[in-house]
């Protein structure tokens, strides 16, 4: 026999030994991790792409909510801060939406030991601007008093910062100027304001009233790049009473306005005068208690349910209620402003099936997978996940999941039960599926929560309607237009829209030179700024390439200017360790919406 025959005769009568099956082991491994190796980039766009899909969807829920509601649409979604020259928390119309810079360094300007991790990324533009709301149907038609009209704030849950948290007010009261002497206030509807001494006149009443001013001063301490600076106050209260107001005649009195600190703004240093026309003075809703009882007599009241899930109670009494505003005669609608308490608290809302048949009926899928569990689930930081809400000084939602019942206001967590003692609801936190209790059948709930990835849903808006500026000094509520048709905005609308109407005058072929208006001329507002650190669209250029280089088009006036755009911007970042982990990566959908007419 031949000696090859006889070896291999040999191996098979006596086997494989150890060392060959370890040996074959390793090279076969050795092929596999030279095949794996040419697939992470492939992961990586598979993964990219999910979560793509998956801020896209987010987005889109968000923007078609705001659809359905469109009457409730906020005036503006603002940047706000710490403001240096006024010494306070305002808006601060020069940072760019598309700054997501993180943290906040205290040489920006932030008071020292200040927590800023509410105005960093998308936490910049969080101060909702009057949400409104008619005063909706009571609860309980047949007995208003048992309850009220329930109203939740269209973002939530809320900055809690005191009772003033959420600001209550009626629409704009009509103003008359103060030339040649205090004019005669004929209803308590109307105010008159003294621009360069701070003042507003109001008619006399025995009882105390409350009133809410937004303005713009120009104040020249320090000047900003050699000029007077344009100083926003938003939303501050004026109480009007015997010891704030000063009797001028039996029916008139004078009231010194705050300045954006509370004192008195005559005195502030720096004053120079009101920018005149940015001034808007509303009244009040006063606040309640909430176990004491509407007045039939006074519409403008409401109660705070829940401040946390900004769920408010009106006075019934208000429904179908009517009042003289700038605008004229009209059904008593409520502004609200308030401050998100925090974008990365994800916020879904869904419908349960009316009739369930089984308990996978009662299941509400998250878009999000991975929810972030307290105690549990390790932050990019190295700590662990202590809640919704754990950053000074609003840690006051230590829960994993919030689910708000839209029709009620009352809210369950995972700790929650029922009268039996089972849970309102259960969690699947790996994979983003809640299971309600079975007496939930019909009920529409909104669901907070965290998940993996810092995700955020931001949602921003133009503001309402904007005013003319003579100066190239703006606030966040003007534009400025110069002789060459460039129309200028503060940064904070970058990349967002607005429409116009305008009239202009040009030379059109074969018809000579012509006045024309064109209304609701839509324009994107630049991303890059320009002088003085303004965004800008330019009227002219668009007219030049409607009519030709030879049109030679000149802007005669600007009748009205509005902003267009809603956007909803999701925001997320790898949650792993790795030299890339904690970019933010973005999805951004814009929209054009406009408040409906109540």
């Amino acid at each position: 026999m031949k000696p090859m025959k006889l070896l291999l005769q040999f191996k098979n009568e006596r086997g494989i030994s150890l060392v060959e099956v370890l040996t074959a082991i390793v090279i076969f491994l050795g092929g596999i991790l030279l095949v794996v190796r040419m697939f992470p980039g492939g992961f990586a766009v598979v993964k990219h792409s999910e979560d793509v899909t998956l801020a896209n969807r987010l987005a889109q829920q968000e923007l078609e909510r705001w659809k359905g509601m469109a009457a409730n649409l906020p005036g503006g979604i603002l940047p706000w801060g710490w403001n240096e020259t006024s010494g306070a928390y305002t808006v601060l119309p020069d940072i760019s939406p598309d700054n997501l810079r993180d943290p906040v360094e205290p040489s920006d300007g932030w008071p020292a030991g200040f927590n800023t991790y509410y105005y960093t990324d998308v936490n910049k533009f969080r101060h909702i601007y009057a949400e409104a709301t008619k005063i909706p149907m009571p609860l309980n038609p047949a007995a208003p008093d048992s309850l009220g009209s329930i109203y939740i704030l269209g973002f939530s849950p809320i900055a809690w910062d005191g009772p003033g948290s959420i600001k209550v007010y009626s629409g704009p009261m009509r103003r008359r100027n103060v030339w040649l002497g205090i004019p005669t206030l004929r209803s308590l509807s109307e105010y008159a304001i003294d621009y360069d001494n701070a003042v507003i006149y109001l008619r006399a009443t025995p009882y105390t009233r409350r009133f809410m001013i937004t303005y713009s001063y120009w104040d020249n301490d320090p000047l900003v790049d050699g000029r007077p600076d344009l100083v926003p106050v938003v939303s501050q209260e004026i109480i009007v009473n015997n010891n704030t107001a000063k009797q001028i005649d039996p029916y008139t009195v004078a009231v010194d306005i705050p300045g954006p600190a509370g004192t008195k703004l005559s005195t502030e240093p720096g004053y120079m005068f009101i920018d005149h026309g940015s001034d808007s003075l509303h009244r009040m809703f006063e606040l309640i208690d909430a176990g004491a009882r509407w007045n039939p007599n006074n519409p403008y009241e409401y109660k705070v349910l829940d401040y946390v899930a900004g769920v408010i109670y009106f006075n019934p009494y208000g429904y179908g209620y009517e009042e003289y505003t700038a605008r004229g005669k009209m059904p008593l609608i409520a502004y609200i402003d308030y401050n998100v308490l925090d974008w990365h608290i994800i916020r879904e809302e869904r419908k349960l099936p009316d009739h369930i048949n089984s308990p996978a009926d009662c299941e509400f899928k998250l878009t999000l997978r991975f929810i972030k569990k307290a105690g549990e689930t390790i932050e990019l930081n190295g700590q662990k996940y202590e809640g919704l809400a754990a950053h000074p000084p609003y840690n006051y939602l230590p829960y994993d999941v919030l689910a708000l019942d839209v029709e009620t206001g009352a809210y369950y967590t995972e700790d929650s039960k029922m009268s039996d003692g089972t849970p309102a609801l259960q969690v699947n936190y790996k994979d983003g599926i809640i299971r309600f209790h079975p007496l939930f059948a019909g009920k529409t709930f909104r669901v907070y929560y965290r998940a993996d990835g810092d995700w955020a849903v931001q949602v921003y808006k133009t503001y309402d309607v904007y005013r003319k500026s003579d100066r190239l000094s703006l606030d966040y509520r003007q534009y400025h237009i110069n002789n060459n048709g460039i129309m200028t905005f503060t940064r904070c609308y970058a990349g967002m829209a607005v429409a116009v109407d305008y009239t202009f005058e040009a030379t059109i072929q074969g018809q000579g030179r012509l006045r024309l208006t064109r209304n609701g001329d839509t324009f994107r507002i630049s991303e890059a700024t320009g002088p003085g650190g303004y965004c800008s669209v330019d009227i002219r250029q668009r007219l030049l390439d409607l009519y030709g280089p030879d049109s030679d088009p000149r802007i005669l006036f600007v009748s009205k200017v509005y902003g267009i755009t809603l956007g909803a911007r999701v925001i997320w970042r790898d949650s792993g360790r790795a030299l890339k982990a904690g970019k933010w990566k973005s999805a951004d959908i814009q929209t054009y919406l406009t408040r409906a007419m109540q």
